[in-house]
């Protein structure tokens, strides 16, 4: 059974819930947009700006309050509540 639809004004290729179950958060490859999404209601609630490329892969903090996203060659971690990302690697891989 479907319990909620959200809508991303581009294509969302990861996907990942909070570990409360709250938030789902998703990116795009294809282009360097991501945004967290209220899951029970499907309201957008932040849309963090500032990547240079698509995300390849994303992921919570075990608490929620800290998302990471694996962009082209860089790792960035983004703090939800104050709104700042942060480079904290750079890498080579794939």
């Amino acid at each position: 059974r479907e319990l909620a639809r959200w809508t991303a004004p581009w294509p969302a290729w990861q996907m990942a819930f909070s570990p409360d179950g709250r938030t789902l958060a998703a990116a795009s490859w294809q282009s360097p947009h991501v945004g967290l999404w209220d899951a029970a209601t499907g309201r957008r609630l932040l849309a963090p700006s500032g990547h240079q490329a698509g995300v390849i892969r994303l992921a919570f903090g075990r608490d929620g309050s800290l998302l990471a996203l694996d962009e082209s060659r860089v790792l960035m971690a983004w703090d939800l509540a104050g709104g700042k990302g942060t480079v904290v690697a750079r890498h080579a891989f794939g």
